[in-house]
């Protein structure tokens, strides 16, 4: 118990103020509920992406999202991690994990509008502590004002990725639903398990040292791996039926079926193998989720199709992850694969998680993030120079066929007067030196030319000085914005080159560089928190089932940091 509170005071240390990436499932171990956490983040002093076991819960036999919610809560406040810095949370695809991100996300707002509602009440009451006004309760309690407040706060969101090893599990399990695809799987089943009798197994055994495996129904692997065996087993078990055992039998079209579903399931079995990986890059896994499909697409069988549908219909909820492009759009190996759209909401949620690290999420008079081409609005100007806007507003007038009237220019500064004179009569000497025709062919007069009028080309010093204040940013969010787009095509342009480098980050303008090191860490699975259920069982044993909830968070947080370090 020692160690692990000095373990976890050394942990807290390391992971101070750093975003992280959390994951978390629930399992179940001798009538026992558990909920396991582990974090990943990137460590800029040791310049290496961790992954860290935070604790093992006792859940109570309590399986609500809220209850999580508060469990994972209490152990973030215990390691003094704020949930403001949880980027993103890794689960399978349960209700009550779904449930739980929502959760956490709606404490994220309500904590953003309990910190402005604050701040704002701090400055009220500085300005009318002379007056001895207070602030009218009744703003407070009206239940509209105070949801349309919540959201036009905009706190951190944590965002939710569906596990992809479970994602791609339930998809594959879909396929093996259909009638005919079941049947050979449940004719192969009971033929694998009448091979397992003790005697036909001990005389497989002698002949080949290999016994027949019989498959879990709800996890599909295993059912590749019982077809896999029944198929190298297959001379061995024609020779038992030839020798009168009929319940091994089967027909030749029943093997030739089970040879096709070996072949279409050993490519997702191998990419599944992958998933496991513990430094995984999301660049990775999306290629090679994209590669799978097009494999079952174009496979033309039944299961390819079933489950290329399956795929389709849920990668919306796996791919749709804004932090899951972004890793993929600062990843130079794998950012040419992405699709349009999801290039689009990469470049997006990169600029988003900049603002975040930045602290310039919560300006709200700042045109959305998510705008790629962003524009200035009026009030942007509300900084210029008296000239400046004055000149910049009778160009807007002319634009729309209007001129500005004497009454209008004795309200304006003489210098301003004399200004917008001269652009309008440079502009007028310029049209009035074309000639133009009217609608019967001939040249129209000066009248009509002036009744007609259109939008004459402007130019001039100051009107090109405006354009280029209007398209320079004018607030950090714009700049930051303009700097991240602009790093974001260099990379692109130069993703040949960096690929040849050790460290390609280390190469990226520096307004990207910690976002991308952040992001290529992301966890694209939770498998760490299966990993961690593994060693609980080892610990929890039917010998030492009446170990207490705090030995075994001991112990596990021990084991499998120190595990994970050794890998590393």
């Amino acid at each position: 118990m020692t160690a692990a509170k000095e373990y976890k005071q050394t942990l807290i240390e390391d992971i101070k103020n750093l975003p992280l990436f959390l994951k978390f499932d629930a399992c179940t171990r001798i009538r026992t509920n558990y909920l396991g956490i582990t974090v990943r983040y990137y460590c800029p002093k040791d310049k290496i992406a961790k992954t860290k076991t935070l604790s093992v819960l006792d859940t109570k036999a309590e399986h609500r999202g809220e209850h999580i919610k508060n469990m994972i809560v209490e152990v973030l406040d215990d390691y003094q991690i704020a949930l403001k810095n949880v980027i993103l949370c890794v689960t399978d695809n349960a209700r009550n994990m779904i449930k739980t991100v929502e959760a956490m996300n709606i404490d994220l707002k309500l904590a953003a509008l309990i910190e402005r509602s604050d701040d704002v009440g701090g400055d009220d009451h500085d300005e009318d502590s002379d007056s001895g006004s207070d602030i009218d309760d009744n703003d407070l309690s009206d239940d509209t004002n105070m949801e349309l407040e919540i959201e036009s706060v905009c706190p951190p969101n944590v965002e939710h990725m569906r596990c992809a090893a479970h994602t791609l599990q339930l998809a594959i399990g879909d396929g093996l639903k259909n009638k005919q695809l079941s049947n050979v799987v449940a004719k192969i089943r009971s033929v694998a398990k009448e091979a397992r009798t003790p005697k036909i197994a001990q005389i497989i055994k002698d002949k080949c040292g290999k016994v027949a495996v019989v498959d879990q129904e709800t996890r599909w692997g295993s059912t590749f791996l019982m077809v896999d065996r029944a198929i190298e087993l297959r001379p061995h078990i024609q020779h038992m039926v030839d020798c009168g055992n009929t319940k091994l039998h089967l027909t030749d079209s029943e093997w030739k079926q089970a040879i096709s579903l070996r072949d279409l399931l050993v490519y997702a079995y191998k990419f599944t193998k992958r998933l496991q990986e513990a430094n995984l890059s999301p660049g990775y896994f999306y290629h090679k989720w994209n590669n799978l499909k097009i494999h079952y697409i174009t496979h033309g069988s039944l299961l390819g199709q079933v489950i290329s549908e399956s795929m389709t219909r849920r990668e919306d909820e796996l791919l749709g992850v804004d932090c899951l492009l972004a890793a993929v759009v600062t990843d130079v190996n794998y950012m040419q694969y992405l699709r349009d759209e999801h290039e689009q909401r990469g470049i997006e949620g990169v600029i988003n998680l900049c603002l975040r690290l930045e602290g310039l999420i919560d300006d709200e008079s700042e045109v959305n993030a998510g705008n790629l081409n962003s524009s200035v609005d009026e009030s942007d100007y509300d900084s210029e120079p008296e000239l400046a806007r004055s000149c910049r507003a009778y160009m807007m007038e002319v634009d729309h066929g209007t001129s500005v009237d004497d009454s209008d220019n004795e309200s304006l500064p003489d210098t301003e007067v004399s200004t917008a004179n001269e652009l309008e009569d440079s502009d007028r000497m310029q049209q009035s030196s074309q000639p133009t025709e009217s609608s019967t062919g001939r040249p129209s007069s000066s009248t009509d030319y002036e009744r007609n009028i259109t939008p004459p080309p402007r130019s001039g010093r100051k009107y090109s000085m405006d354009i280029e204040r209007e398209k320079r940013p004018t607030t950090p969010k714009e700049t930051l914005r303009s700097n991240v787009r602009q790093a974001l095509e260099q990379i692109k342009r130069n993703r040949k080159v960096l690929r040849v480098e050790p460290d390609p980050i280390e190469k990226y303008p520096d307004c990207i560089k910690n976002v991308s090191r952040l992001l290529k860490a992301m966890p694209s699975t939770q498998v760490s928190v299966e990993r961690l259920f593994s060693a609980l069982r080892l610990q929890k044993s039917y010998l030492r089932s009446n170990l207490k909830a705090d030995a075994i968070n001991a112990l596990l947080l021990l084991k499998s940091n120190s595990v994970i370090e050794k890998e590393k």
